[in-house]
C-alpha cells in the first residue's frame, strides 16, 4: 500500500509579555529650606525602539527646584532626578508640592504620549515669625550730648508691611526717634531706635524709664498683634544741684537755715532757664522749704519765705 505524504503547517502566536511605561521611584526624603536635597529615579518599563524624552518641572519653585529639566532614555536604564529646597525666609509651614514629568516624546509609537506619575514632595520650613529687640547701647544723660540706641528685627518675611509703635514711658528723662518702625517684604531686616536723654532740671538722681515697642500692626497674622519686649534705660541727672544758700540771717547756734528765716538761693548756670520748676529747696539743716515755680533775677538767685518752711 503506498502512503501519502506531506508538509503540515502550525500557526503560533507570541504573546508579548512588556508592556511600555515607566517605573518612577518614591523620593528619597523631603526637601527642607537649608536647600537639603531629595532624590528620585526614573526608568523604562521595556527597552525603547526609539528615543524617549520626559520634561520634568516643579509645581512651586518657590519651595522647590529641580536639576534636570529633561530625561533622556535609550534604555532601560535609571536616571536620577535632584529635587532641591529653597529658602523664602517666610514663616509659611511645611508647604507640600509637585515634581511634575510631562508626557513623553518619542518616534517609538508605545511611549510617545505616555504620562508617568507625578512625584509629591513636601519643602520644610525653617522659618518662626518672631520680633528681636537687642539691648540698649548705653544710658542716656541729662546733658543731652550722648544718645542711645538699640535694634529691631523680625525673624522671617512678612507678607504684609508690619508696623510697630514706639514711645518714651516718660519724655521728661527720654525721647525716641523714630516714633514708629515699618518692616516690608523687600526691607525687613535690622532697623535702629535712638534714645536721647532729657534734662528735667530736677535732683532726682539717675532715673530709669523704658522705651515702649507696642504690639505690631500688619496684614500678616504671624505678625499681627505681636508684642516685642520693651526696652529699660537709666537717664543719667545732669549735675543738677540744690541750689546753694547766699546769704540767710541764721538763729545763734545752728549751722544750716532755720525755719524763720528768709533763704536767698542761688541756683546753678546750667539750668539755662529763668524759671525753675522746683517743688522743695533742701538746706543743710534738713529743712525743706517749699515754693512752686521760682523765677530767678539775673544773679540767678531766688529768695524762699519762712512761712513755706516745712518742718
Amino acid at each position: 500500500n503506498g502512503t501519502e505524504s506531506g508538509t503540515q503547517h502550525v500557526t503560533a502566536t507570541i504573546i508579548d509579555d512588556d508592556v511600555a511605561g515607566f517605573i518612577v521611584g518614591a523620593i528619597s526624603d523631603n526637601t527642607t529650606e537649608s536647600e537639603g536635597p531629595a532624590n528620585f529615579t526614573v526608568r523604562l518599563r521595556t527597552p525603547p525602539e526609539a528615543e524617549v524624552t520626559i520634561p520634568v518641572s516643579s509645581s512651586n519653585t518657590a519651595e522647590g527646584t529641580v536639576t534636570a529639566t529633561i530625561l533622556t532614555f535609550n534604555s532601560t536604564e535609571d536616571q536620577t532626578v535632584t529635587v532641591t529646597g529653597v529658602d523664602d525666609a517666610i514663616d509659611d509651614g511645611n508647604v507640600a508640592y509637585t515634581i511634575i514629568l510631562g508626557a513623553a516624546s518619542s518616534s517609538n509609537t508605545f511611549y510617545n504620549g505616555l504620562d508617568p506619575e507625578d512625584v509629591a514632595v513636601t519643602n520644610m520650613d525653617d522659618d518662626t515669625a518672631g520680633i528681636t529687640v537687642s539691648a540698649i547701647s548705653g544710658n542716656t544723660t541729662e546733658t543731652g550730648t550722648a544718645t542711645a540706641s538699640f535694634t529691631v528685627k523680625l525673624n522671617s518675611k512678612p507678607v504684609a508691611n508690619v508696623t510697630i509703635p514706639v514711645s518714651s514711658s516718660d519724655t521728661t528723662e527720654g525721647m525716641v526717634s523714630p516714633s514708629s518702625l515699618t518692616f516690608t517684604g523687600a526691607n525687613w531686616g535690622t532697623q535702629t531706635v535712638t534714645v536721647t536723654g532729657v534734662n528735667d532740671e530736677i535732683v532726682d538722681g539717675n532715673v530709669v524709664y523704658k522705651i515702649v515697642l507696642g504690639s505690631s500692626a500688619s496684614g500678616d497674622t504671624k505678625y499681627n498683634g505681636v508684642d516685642p519686649a520693651d526696652v529699660s534705660v537709666t537717664n543719667t541727672d545732669g549735675g543738677d544741684a540744690y541750689p546753694t544758700v547766699e546769704s540767710t540771717n541764721p538763729g545763734s547756734g545752728t549751722t544750716g537755715v532755720a525755719i524763720n528765716t528768709f533763704v536767698t538761693a542761688t541756683f546753678s548756670e546750667a539750668m539755662g532757664t529763668s524759671t525753675i520748676n522746683k517743688t522743695t529747696f533742701v538746706v543743710s539743716d534738713g529743712t525743706s522749704f517749699l515754693n512752686g515755680a521760682v523765677s530767678l533775677n539775673s544773679a540767678k538767685t531766688a529768695t524762699f519765705a519762712p512761712a513755706n518752711a516745712l518742718s
